[in-house]
């Protein structure tokens, strides 16, 4: 027990000297882990959610032991479109079959018969060779002379000697006998035999000749003979084979005198010289086979539709249901739905990347150009809570292959971060949410293009809001961005009846009223829980009728008519430079609401009353002036008022001095040093564009009250000097304007000033020194300050002014 408390209390030391180091840190490295730190862990946050909310990398329920036979425990539809494959015997069937319904390919060879002719031309040319020798023509005159006397005396002829080396030459001739040859030497009998045989070659091989081994392949067959650059589907039995030709050449009569010598002379000839000029392509064949087979579908007909019902819960499966399972389960491991541990591992690292860097871009563009969204860490939250909404809405829908995709609310994120935070960053929001609803449906380029239309659509209906009747504006056109490009694909690339477009553009509509629908009741929360005031309860504060303001009207008339007019200036300077202009005004309206506590000492509320400031040393009225700030502070907290607006109450004077009462206690004491910080308005400067438009509007106001004759040339001069007064002193440097968004907010002022047709006091040119009023009905003498500011900003006033 004691061992256990030592421990604790060794534990509690180390804890405390831990904080004491760390608290030694130096503060400038400690802001930025805790402002870039925690904002770089909701982003990895944020990319991690996105993946565990992705439908592809969960494990998918897997249907691989129904059996067919077996009774389904589980309803399964088809979460997208798929084939139907062929098994594997099946396909192999159909694809012997294909093959083998290929025909046959054959070739005629033309070259074949010029080949066969120059043969024979050679054969019967070395006859003639032999025939001109002089010895051999001796000798075939007495053959002829024997032949002529012994021919009807079937007497043999014997070849002399003097002959049989050329025989030998043409060893051809060899196989002949020797009548044959004595036929062949002969010179008529001979051209006779080589004409008769040259014409049967021609005709023979111009009709075409097949090899007998060919043939016995292809017997009783179409095949497709190709000849002359033709194709033709002919019958195996009409083609000649080479046994038949030299078979139908046997019935040939050659020389009805020597029937016998010369048929046999002619069919020994035909065979040495006739050959087949069709041949069987078997690699050709085999090709187109083998194209045939290739070219049969792997896959049936039919098709399995998505959300069509591949089996109900509680009915015995059959085989064909069964043969769809294993197609989805196939289909499923194509699309990588369904993967190992290692497959899985490297393709989420993958998916958490792409996640990243989509988030990183936005990031980015929040830290350079939505500077002050990236410092409030609220306001990032509302990004991300908007995205892990619309996120999870997501992996709903495409979890579900009932639901369709154009459910998917991304134009709840894009009205909830334009109504909180800004209308450009909704959209460059929705282009990046978008995508990563992309890669969560499978990287769906359409559905990208679905989101981003009605996310951006969104986006800018919220710029157009202006009271709560238009609250619904969204619904209009997000349905229509929607809509839009829904047919303009369909039309382009999908082309699907119209009937389902219809059906389609009935969920685009029904997605941008739900959207609606949802983000309206989800404003009051996040402003309540982020402190964010949206345009909504603006508009309810900017209401004349409320509390405060009623009471503003009644206790501090001049202040309430002071604020409206301050209000109309101020809408549209802010919406001249792209500032908020519902915000301006309405923090326009309140901004003096700390006069209320002590209305009488403000020169607008006194209505010739006697100047209480007369009686008061000018230390007091100083602080009596600038207390209003502080009461207006108060008074907007007990009302609860945004803090937004309280912002703006707190910086409209920003820290300028009060130069009248510094100026007449410096004169009633001269010797008595004075600190200027005891005349100045507490601070801080205008922090925002807002805020900077209400100190501008409230000085020109103020002090176009005292132009006697308010010409345009004196109104624009009043404008441009009080401006360049503001800037000098130092008062805009943190409220972000340009000087291009300066010259556009004077020229606002002049627009709105120039149709008051209020007599107003005239102000003397600044720097001017007070005077004392002159003339029984000039009672008060205003004159302003180096810093062109009426009673609040440093207004110079005689010793029988009202003071503001």
């Amino acid at each position: 027990m004691e061992s256990s408390r030592r421990k604790v209390k060794l534990r509690v030391k180390k804890s405390i000297k831990w904080f004491k180091s760390w608290s030694r840190i130096e503060t400038g490295r400690r802001n930025i882990f805790f402002q870039h730190g925690a904002r770089i862990f909701l982003l990895l946050a944020l990319a991690w959610l996105a993946l565990v909310l992705t439908p592809g990398r969960r494990t998918i329920d897997p249907f691989f032991d129904v059996q067919a036979g077996s009774v389904a425990d589980r309803d399964v539809i088809a979460p997208f479109d798929f084939p139907v494959h062929k098994s594997q015997t099946e396909l192999e069937r159909e694809r012997r079959e294909a093959a083998d319904r290929v025909k046959p390919v054959l070739e005629f060879l033309p070259g074949v018969r010029d080949v066969a002719i120059q043969e024979e031309s050679l054969f019967f040319d070395l006859l003639k060779k032999i025939r001109s020798d002089t010895l051999v023509k001796k000798s075939l005159v007495s053959w002829n002379r024997y032949l002529d006397l012994t021919r009807n005396q079937n007497k043999k002829f014997k070849i002399k000697p003097v002959v049989l080396q050329y025989l030998y030459s043409a060893d051809s001739l060899l196989t002949l006998s020797d009548d044959e040859i004595i036929y062949l030497f002969d010179p008529v009998r001979s051209s006779l035999l080589r004409n008769r045989l040259k014409d049967y070659l021609v005709s023979r091989l111009r009709e075409g000749i097949i090899s007998d081994a060919a043939l016995s392949r292809i017997e009783n067959e179409e095949v497709l003979l190709r000849r002359d650059g033709e194709e033709k589907v002919v019958e195996s039995s009409s083609l000649n084979s080479l046994s038949r030709v030299i078979e139908q050449s046997m019935s040939e009569v050659i020389d009805p005198e020597y029937q016998e010598v010369s048929k046999s002379l002619f069919v020994q000839e035909l065979r040495r010289f006739i050959r087949a000029n069709i041949i069987y392509n078997w690699t050709e064949t085999e090709r187109l086979r083998q194209v045939a087979a290739a070219a049969v579908k792997p896959v049936r007909d039919e098709m399995v539709l998505k959300d069509e019902k591949i089996l109900s819960r509680g009915e015995k499966v059959t085989p064909e249901q069964m043969e769809r399972l294993d197609n989805l389960s196939a289909e499923l491991e194509k699309r990588e739905l369904v993967t190992g541990e290692a497959d899985q591992i490297r393709h989420g690292l993958g998916i958490f990347t792409v996640y990243l860097l989509l988030l990183l871009i936005l990031g980015i563009y929040i830290y350079f150009y939505q500077r002050e969204d990236y410092q409030r860490f609220s306001k990032l939250l509302i990004i991300a809570i908007s995205f892990a909404l619309v996120l999870l809405c997501s992996s709903l829908i495409l979890g579900r292959p009932e639901l369709p995709g154009y459910l998917i609310p991304v134009a709840v994120a894009a009205m909830l971060i334009a109504y909180l935070l800004d209308d450009q960053l909704a959209m460059v929001a929705t282009f990046c949410l978008s995508l990563m609803i992309g890669v969560q449906a499978n990287f769906s380029s359409y559905l990208v293009l679905l989101s981003l239309a009605g996310g951006i659509a969104a986006a800018i209906s919220v710029r157009r809001i202006e009271s709560r009747r238009a609250q619904y504006l969204p619904i209009l056109y997000v349905a229509a961005a929607y809509v839009l490009v829904l047919f303009a694909v369909d039309f382009a690339y999908r082309g699907e009846d119209f009937n389902t477009v219809l059906r389609s553009a009935g969920w685009c509509t029904l997605n941008a009223t739900l959207s609606t629908f949802i983000a309206i009741p989800l404003l009051p929360l996040f402003e309540s829980v982020f402190k964010i005031t949206s345009n909504f309860t603006l508009l309810e504060l900017g209401d004349l009728n409320r509390p405060l303001l009623k009471r503003l009207s009644l206790e501090a008339p001049g202040t309430y008519h002071h604020s409206l007019i301050i209000g109309s200036l101020a809408e549209a300077a802010a919406a001249g430079i792209g500032a908020n202009p519902i915000y301006a005004r309405v923090a326009s309206y309140y901004h003096d609401i700390g006069k209320m506590r002590k209305p009488e000492y403000f020169i607008e509320n006194q209505s010739g009353k006697p100047n209480p400031h007369n009686k008061l040393s000018p230390k007091m009225s100083s602080l009596i002036i600038a207390s209003h700030v502080k009461e207006g502070v108060d008074l907007a907290r007990k009302a609860r008022l945004p803090e937004c607006i309280i912002d703006i109450i707190r910086e409209h004077h920003g820290n300028q001095p009060i130069s009248f009462f510094y100026s007449k206690e410096k004169e009633q004491n001269p010797d008595t040093t004075l600190r200027e910080g005891d005349f100045c308005y507490p601070g801080p400067k205008p922090m925002s564009k807002e805020a900077a438009i209400i100190m501008l509007a409230d000085a020109v106001e103020s002090a176009s009250r005292s132009l006697s004759e308010p010409t345009v040339s004196r109104i624009k001069s009043l404008i441009r000097g009080l401006i360049e007064a503001k800037l000098r002193d130092g008062q805009l440097d943190y409220a972000d304007l340009t000087l291009r968004d300066l010259t556009r907010i004077g020229d606002e002022f002049f627009n709105i000033l120039i149709g008051v047709h209020h007599h107003r006091i005239e102000y003397p040119s600044s720097g001017e020194k007070p005077q004392d009023a002159k003339g029984p009905n000039s009672r008060t003498k205003i004159v302003s300050g180096p810093d062109g500011k009426d009673e609040t900003g440093g207004v110079v006033l005689t010793p029988r002014e009202d003071v503001d």
